[in-house]
């Protein structure tokens, strides 16, 4: 039963991490936690309580975010420890994420609305669940290494999705958060497949006519 539960797991609810989708991530963290005051004090008060432990987890964190910025630039492999404060980065800051934006959300909705900030609380509360049960585990982070035009297009994308719900829409930041998440682990994977698979038939094509004989 357990052995069914992680293969439906890894194929239905678990999320793959590229590089791509950390680097937006951090990047996305950084901003809001240079440039929100709701998150700033979020996060003094979690580290309010003097426990060496709270101190530990942030430098974790920290290692995480910095690893996902450094590799999104570098083609060394990745180690089984640089991968784990990765991950730990990733679900620490998307089941927060998840759970605080999804209170809000749910404060601030009303009738049938209700349900989206329901099923984001949901989702964190789940990907912390997989994460503690070990079914979400180092295996996820991608060993693939990003190319210049996926590091480009990730970071116009951060760009155009901060001008767009902060400044614009001026969203509480959990909320923009999870939608920069959304967006790193679904739209932008999805765009970079697009290009991945022009860029190889694109190299294919010009193999093929390096290779035909002359006429």
């Amino acid at each position: 039963m357990k052995s069914q539960f992680k293969i439906l797991a890894n194929k239905y609810l678990i999320p793959k991490y590229d590089e791509a989708t950390l680097f937006i991530m951090a990047v996305s963290y950084l901003i809001l936690l240079v440039t929100d005051q709701d998150l700033q004090r979020q996060v003094s008060s979690t580290f309010s309580i003097k426990d060496p432990r709270d101190y530990l987890l942030a430098l974790f964190i920290a290692a995480g975010i910095g690893l996902s910025l450094f590799h999104m630039f570098s083609h060394r492999d990745k180690s089984k420890l640089e991968k784990s404060f990765m991950l730990l980065f990733a679900v620490s800051v998307n089941c927060s994420a998840g759970i605080i934006g999804g209170g809000y959300l749910y404060e601030q909705s009303e009738g049938y609305l209700t349900i989206f900030p329901i099923l984001n609380i949901i989702n964190g509360v789940t990907l912390f669940v997989l994460w503690r049960n070990d079914i979400v585990n180092e295996s996820h982070v991608s060993d693939a290494n990003s190319s210049r035009i996926e590091v480009f297009i990730s970071i116009i994308a951060v760009l155009i999705l901060f001008i767009i719900l902060q400044r614009i829409y001026e969203l509480y930041w959990a909320v923009i958060y999870s939608m920069c998440v959304f967006y790193a682990t679904s739209i932008n994977t999805l765009i970079l497949s697009i290009i991945g698979v022009f860029a190889h038939n694109k190299s294919l094509n010009q193999t093929g006519a390096n290779n035909a004989p002359p006429g």
